[in-house]
Parts: C-alpha cells; sequence; structure tokens
C-alpha cells in the first residue's frame, strides 16, 4: 500500500535551484535510502516531506503521521530525557501525562536507554543523544519515519548503537527514509535505494542492484569515493562500522 507520494518537487533556496523535479513513492513497511553526495539535495527532500520547507512546486501526498530525526538531535537541554518525550504528546496531541510516560518508558527501553530516564541531555553521549531524538519522534506515534544523516555527528562507536536501533525498527515494518552515507548499512536493511545528485534522483533500484554490482557509472565513482572516506575514518578511529546482525 503506498503511503506516500512526491512528484515533481522542485525547491530553491535564492538563485539556487536544489530540487530539480524529484519523484518518489513509499509503501507501508519499506525501507527507502537516499544516498549521493553532499549537497544533492537529500536533506532538503526530507524537510520538504515533513514541511519545515515549502517547495516552490510540485505536490506530496501523504495521509499518515510522519517522524523526523535531525542530524544535530535538537534535544531541549534544560529538560530531563522524560520530559524531553512526553512534551510534544502532551502539548500537541492533548495526551495526559498520566498516558504519555508510560509510552515514553517503553520507548526508552526500546533503545536501550531506561537507566537514562532523569539525566539530562548534558549528561549523554552524543550515541545516547540521538537514541533519545529516535524515541522522541516515535512518541508521536508516526507511521512513516525520516532520518536525515542520524549518524553525521557521532564516532563509529556510537553511530554503530544508534544504527542498530533504526535496524530494530525495520524489522518492525516501521516505514522509513533513511538519508545516510552508511553503504554497508543500507545494504543490508533497506528495501530500495535512490541515489541523488545534483537536484534529482539520477539512480534507484534494489540494494543489491544499486550497492552491490551497479551500472551506473556515477553511482560507481560515487561508492568508490565514499568507501575511500570510510576506510580512511576507520583506520584513524581503529573502530568497525556497523554490521546488521543476521538475528
Amino acid at each position: 500500500m503506498e503511503v506516500l507520494h512526491v512528484n515533481q518537487l522542485h525547491k530553491r533556496f535564492g538563485p539556487l535551484e536544489v530540487l530539480k523535479g524529484v519523484d518518489l513513492t513509499a509503501h507501508r513497511g519499506e525501507v527507502i535510502a537516499l544516498i549521493g553526495p553532499s549537497g544533492s539535495g537529500k536533506s532538503t527532500l526530507l524537510r520538504c516531506i515533513i514541511g519545515l520547507e515549502k517547495a516552490e512546486s510540485g505536490e506530496i501526498r501523504c495521509e499518515v503521521p510522519l517522524g523526523m530525526v535531525f542530524q544535530n538531535f535538537n534535544l531541549f537541554p534544560h529538560k530531563s530525557v522524560i520530559e524531553n518525550l512526553v512534551e510534544a504528546p502532551v502539548i500537541v496531541k492533548k495526551m495526559k501525562r498520566a498516558e504519555a510516560e508510560p509510552l515514553a518508558d517503553d520507548l526508552l527501553k526500546k533503545v536501550g536507554l531506561e537507566d537514562k530516564r532523569e539525566a539530562y541531555p548534558c549528561q549523554l553521549s552524543g550515541g545516547q543523544k540521538q537514541r533519545v531524538a529516535i524515541a522522541r519522534a516515535l512518541a508521536m506515534q508516526p507511521e512513516i519515519m525520516l532520518f536525515d544523516e542520524p549518524t553525521s555527528a557521532l564516532d563509529p562507536k556510537l553511530t554503530k548503537e544508534v544504527l542498530q536501533v533504526i535496524a530494530n525498527l525495520a524489522r518492525e515494518d516501521m516505514t522509513m527514509i533513511i538519508a545516510t552515507h552508511e553503504m554497508g548499512f543500507a545494504r543490508n536493511i533497506a528495501d530500495r535505494v535512490l541515489f541523488m545528485k545534483n537536484g534529482v534522483i539520477h539512480a534507484q533500484g534494489s540494494a543489491e542492484e544499486m550497492l552491490g554490482d551497479p551500472q551506473d557509472r556515477e553511482l560507481r565513482e560515487f561508492l568508490a569515493m565514499e568507501h575511500e572516506e570510510h576506510a580512511a575514518q576507520e583506520l584513524f578511529d581503529g573502530d568497525a562500522v556497523f554490521e546488521r546482525s543476521a538475528e
């Protein structure tokens, strides 16, 4: 069942045209990985879908609630973890706090942070902050989750714990669109991969087609560059990148 349809989306910032006619569909339970170089329009596309940016033209049809997780956590620094999670359900959805807190506790358990309930963001690692951000987005009970480079601010060890949470959501059939530079993760988790370049979707296909042995020259060049950058980062950090478990 189709739950999201984007048709000929155009977006510009002043003279710069960032999206140049993007078409995208997502079906219930599907995991879509958005890949491509920085500046290709991935983040802008996600922000347009959730309504944080207004497109100049095109159509977005979505009849189900959306949630989004950003690169930089965006937690309220003066509120505890539990307060970060219950605020939106209480204020936006008019949920009673007595209902919102058990939901928040369940979500903290889902992301492995039940022991951080009363902690403040300044007391958390980057990976923990991002897991709280995921739980906060889930507290609004979305049917589609958008992830905008959720591990870009993290080192490899913290990246792994965040990607594991996202992989667990995929196993629960959550519909997701994930902008990412983690190619191994995308290959393991995505049903479909979309390669963006210069404001358009240049190529798309199954994860194996796109990331296993791609035929498109520009995609091959992009993947080679990503591989070199990740190899250099792994050597520097001395840690392995995420590998999805077979469980």
